[in-house]
């Protein structure tokens, strides 16, 4: 016969987490905001956009490290994790990665958005502020448009 469900969600748990970027580290992005200023309003925008990535980051690999300790009778397996086993077998994101982050119709595009994402926050931290933005990579668009709106405004009054 074919492949259990347990033996494909233990497949994918081990793919995706073989994908999953490293968490950000403090330090690094403490340097970045030193360099790129602290306060201007974009920069906030930016690391408030890091810390709800640094979120999902962190339940995707909790989550994933869990299903697979669950599956091998390591840990009890809850009904957060039940319900983590069945989306992922369904090929659907599990819930508890939707709290505070974006929707998408299936586990592979979402997970292919947060490493998006991910990229475009680490060549942030790592470059300084790029000088075009993927907007649909914000959690906060409207947010990061009015951080913009600040600094031009600003700008422009201290001439």
């Amino acid at each position: 016969g074919g492949k259990s469900r347990e033996d494909v969600v233990t497949e994918m748990c081990i793919d995706l987490l073989g994908k999953l970027p490293k968490d950000f580290g403090a330090e690094e992005i403490r340097a970045c905001l030193s360099r790129i200023g602290v306060t201007k309003p974009v920069n906030v925008c930016f690391r408030q956009e890091v810390d709800v990535l640094q979120v999902s980051l962190r339940a995707v690999r909790n989550t994933l490290k869990d299903l697979q300790l669950a599956i091998a009778g390591t840990i009890v397996m809850s009904d957060t994790l039940a319900d983590a086993l069945n989306a992922m077998f369904q090929a659907k994101v599990p819930q508890l990665w939707l709290k505070g982050a974006w929707y998408s119709p299936t586990v592979g595009i979402w997970f292919q958005v947060l490493i998006q994402r991910y990229e475009q926050w680490d060549r942030w931290t790592r470059q300084g502020r790029p000088k075009s933005f993927w907007l649909p990579g914000f959690s906060n668009g409207q947010g990061f448009l009015t951080a913009m709106l600040q600094e031009v405004s600003r700008s422009r009054s201290g001439r």
